[in-house]
């Protein structure tokens, strides 16, 4: 007989079959307990109002994001392009108070052929900037502020 028409071969087949489903269960339930344990971690295990939860004044496992937006907003800014050919926005980060200001080249690349930058503060003021420098390969790019100084530096 020859050897794919045996039994032995269907056979190995399914034990292989087995193994393999048995392989993906053991995963799945293993999977589940570590997700489960992550989720307990992280969530409050308290009802509200008693001690531990964010009623009761105790923030343990919470992100207070307002402090963190209202300390790195101000060196956001918004850049808006325009080219000979093309136009678009994106957004950078002050990165020396005198008006250097990081990007990515990609967001400045339409200007870095003669056309004209202008970045919007987070205050909503705006000022023109000129490319200082760029490395397409890495996608980055620095651009400075005319007439600008003192501005906040993005938190380190």
């Amino acid at each position: 007989m020859p050897p794919h028409a045996g039994g032995r071969r269907r056979g190995s087949r399914s034990w292989s079959t087995g193994i393999l489903v048995g392989a993906c269960i053991v995963v799945a339930v293993a999977g589940g307990v570590i997700g489960g344990v992550i989720v307990n971690a992280f969530s409050s295990s308290s009802p509200s109002g008693t001690a531990g939860s964010p009623a009761a004044g105790t923030l343990a496992h919470t992100c207070l994001v307002t402090p963190v937006a209202r300390e790195t907003l101000p060196s956001v800014v918004t850049i808006s392009v325009t080219g000979p050919s093309a136009s678009g926005t994106g957004s950078g980060e002050v990165i020396r108070s005198g008006g250097y200001i990081l990007t990515n080249n990609h967001v400045i690349a339409a200007a870095a052929n003669g056309g004209s930058i202008s970045v919007m503060f987070s205050n909503g003021t705006t000022a023109d900037a000129e490319l200082t420098g760029r490395d397409p390969l890495t996608d980055i790019a620095v651009i400075k502020v005319s007439g600008e100084s003192n501005l906040r530096v993005i938190p380190g």
